[in-house]
């Protein structure tokens, strides 16, 4: 029972001591939050911000990009030519029909494209919102993870750094009131 021995120093030591686990649980918690999201390490961490300060002596870096970017293109067209002037009412009426069954043609043939690119566009419609769902729901198992499980160990460490806080920062009167408990 160390709570029992009135000495300052050593109220101190233990104080330090609890105070280095607490700081170690906290440490251990904030490893285990950046783990679970994928972030690098505490110590990879501190060493890439060491690294960003400048050195001493500037490094010369070129860069250079491009961007390349995927294009499509649809064009149609349609292709006439014009009556002689004196053309018969049965040609021209021939030749109407022919205009009509190829506008038909190339009606029928946009209404499928269009289609297609409904069908398409409603597909990738519904992937993202697939992906999206389960993405959040990722997210919100990782929140729970991280607000539940390294809950203790974060309350151990900041028990931990009160007791140590409390046994250094008044000692003589801890002292005081053991040494008062004895008599």
């Amino acid at each position: 029972m160390i709570w029992l021995i009135p000495d300052e120093r050593l109220y101190r030591f233990v104080g330090m001591v609890y105070q280095f686990l607490g700081v170690v649980g906290v440490l251990i918690g904030i490893a285990e939050t950046r783990k679970q999201f994928g972030k690098a390490g505490l110590f990879a961490e501190a060493k890439s911000y060491l690294k960003s300060f400048p050195r001493l002596k500037p490094t010369i870096v070129a860069v250079m990009a491009s961007i390349l970017s995927d294009a499509t293109l649809s064009a149609t067209g349609t292709l006439t030519t014009t009556l002689i002037q004196n053309t018969s009412l049965e040609d021209r009426v021939s030749r109407l029909e022919h205009e009509l069954e190829d506008l038909r043609q190339q009606n029928s043939r946009t209404e499928e494209e269009f289609n297609r690119f409904k069908d398409h566009v409603s597909q990738v419609i519904s992937e993202e919102r697939s992906t999206r769902a389960s993405g959040i729901q990722s997210v919100r198992d990782d929140l729970i993870k991280v607000e539940t499980g390294g809950l203790s160990l974060s309350l151990a460490g900041a028990l931990w750094i009160i007791l140590g806080i409390i046994l250094t920062s008044i000692p003589m009167e801890l002292a005081g009131l053991v040494i008062g408990m004895h008599k």
